[in-house]
């Protein structure tokens, strides 16, 4: 059965006007072949792929913003509910959260805050001076920037795992750095949620300032970006690696991937973006899928 689109019955994908800053172009004015970029939307519909949302931004401007009803569920959720999602209606953007704190990662050593990106991340915790071996001082904030740091890690399998681990351990810093070392730091790349809670633990020691407020006063703010959530574990902190929640037309600044195929496509040499959120969540076949059609997005630009 066909999805009910939640835009209303204006022509092909047509922006909202929200008052939120963003300005909007027709499709043809942006340089797009309307009629088959529309084809493409449509046809999202009447795929059973649980595809939330597309948002195509072009110089700045929106030039295509449709939302779909579909299932989705939390972080914590075990279960999913049916969610009509809109231009207001914050979306889950999983390990998108990791980019960011990448970013503000960048921002606070680019202000002079101590440190640089390849020193030790053990220096930053003195309070776990038992785990400062010579094989934990290789792991710099490099290595865990890229998922190098050679630490034993998996996120695969049943659960709990050693992300969802992450969720309720009381030290979840010297949790992860307290993993065994499988591999040489820098040499295998290795899916690690966990690297990203410990850089974000070294960003609030090196601002002085948690990682919610400096996310805002630093980057969110900045943007225009006012409505935004990061959900906390168990212990109230904020889980910088998979919690962020954000409207998806807030997430055409950078590129960056989410599980459930939350997708921020950026293409640099067309000047544009394109934003895809869905509930696919541990799906490679809908990942996939949304790679393709991203691919027949970027078709459609004439000029």
């Amino acid at each position: 059965m066909p999805r009910v689109a939640q835009t209303t019955d204006q022509p092909c994908a047509v922006p909202s006007i929200i008052g939120d800053g963003w300005k909007t172009e027709e499709l043809s004015k942006a340089g797009f072949d309307a009629t088959r970029l529309c084809s493409l939307i449509a046809g999202v519909a009447s795929e059973d792929i649980n595809i939330h949302s597309i948002i195509v931004e072009r110089h700045g401007r929106l030039v295509a913003e449709q939302y779909w009803q579909g299932k989705d569920k939390s972080v914590y959720s075990l279960f999913a509910h049916t969610t009509d999602f809109g231009p207001e209606v914050l979306h889950d953007t999983r390990s998108v959260g990791k980019s960011v704190v990448s970013l503000l990662l960048g921002i606070a050593l680019q202000e002079g805050k101590s440190g640089d990106i390849t020193t030790p991340a053990i220096n930053f915790y003195p309070e776990y001076a038992e785990l400062a071996t010579p094989e934990i001082k290789a792991i710099t904030l490099t290595h865990l920037l890229t998922m190098s740091s050679g630490l034993e890690w998996s996120e695969s399998g049943g659960l709990p795992n050693d992300e969802t681990r992450l969720y309720w351990k009381w030290s979840p810093y010297y949790y992860v750095l307290s993993r065994p070392i499988v591999t040489l730091p820098g040499s295998t790349f290795n899916y690690n949620s966990g690297g990203t809670a410990v850089l974000a633990g070294i960003l609030t020691r090196l601002t002085g300032i948690p990682l919610k407020d400096f996310a805002r006063s630093a980057l969110f703010e900045p943007l225009g970006i006012t409505d935004w959530e990061w959900v906390a574990d168990l212990h109230g902190r904020p889980m910088a690696f998979t919690g962020l929640r954000m409207r998806p037309r807030d997430m055409a600044w950078s590129a960056a991937f989410g599980n459930g195929s939350q997708r921020i496509f950026v293409v640099p040499d067309l000047d544009m973006t394109v934003v895809i959120t869905a509930g696919a969540y541990d799906n490679i076949q809908v990942a996939r899928h949304v790679n393709t059609l991203f691919k027949e997005i970027v078709s459609t630009v004439q000029h």
